[in-house]
């Protein structure tokens, strides 16, 4: 039997990502605390079954770490991920710092949930602007911060990663 996986999902900054990558230093929120994508992926890459994707590698985790997700009502929960991924970095990726000095290096299309009028609106990190206010997880709820910069650039590592 083949495994059908759908594509990745994680949340950082309190957004979900949906199945665009994150930088391996990317803070990811777990119930034992923040830990980054890479080291997330390489303390689950050997308990689980490994699958080759086109542009890298899957496991997929029998029990793997909880991490945190918004529910469809927007309250913040942790939920089991199925799947941690490892993926071929691209050859531009967008890093976007906040108000907090929070540092975010995605590819250009990894979604942000962004305040447009008075609805929070997924827009793209490379449509992210100065100013743009984002959702984010505070001190166990949700909350808001403030692009304050965002660029362009080249990766700082061969990979990026995500989870299902």
């Amino acid at each position: 039997m083949t495994d059908r996986l759908r594509e990745p999902i994680v949340v950082v900054l309190g957004h979900v990502d949906h199945g665009k990558c994150v930088a391996g230093e990317t803070p990811i929120a777990t119930e034992e605390g923040e830990i980054p994508a890479w080291k997330l992926f390489e303390r689950y890459r050997e308990v689980g079954k490994p699958i080759q994707v086109g542009d890298g590698v899957a496991v997929r985790l029998q029990r793997g770490p909880r991490l945190l997700t918004v529910t469809s009502d927007g309250r913040p929960i942790f939920r089991r991920i199925s799947h941690i991924w490892r993926r071929d970095a691209k050859p531009k990726m967008v890093e976007v710092e906040t108000s907090t000095g929070v540092k975010i290096s995605s590819t250009p299309e990894h979604p942000y949930l962004s305040l447009r009028g008075r609805v929070f609106t997924s827009v793209n990190a490379s449509n992210l602007m100065e100013g743009d206010i984002v959702l984010t997880y505070m001190d166990g709820g949700l909350g808001t911060d403030v692009v304050e910069a965002k660029a362009f650039t080249e990766p700082a590592d061969r990979y990026v990663y995500d989870s299902v």
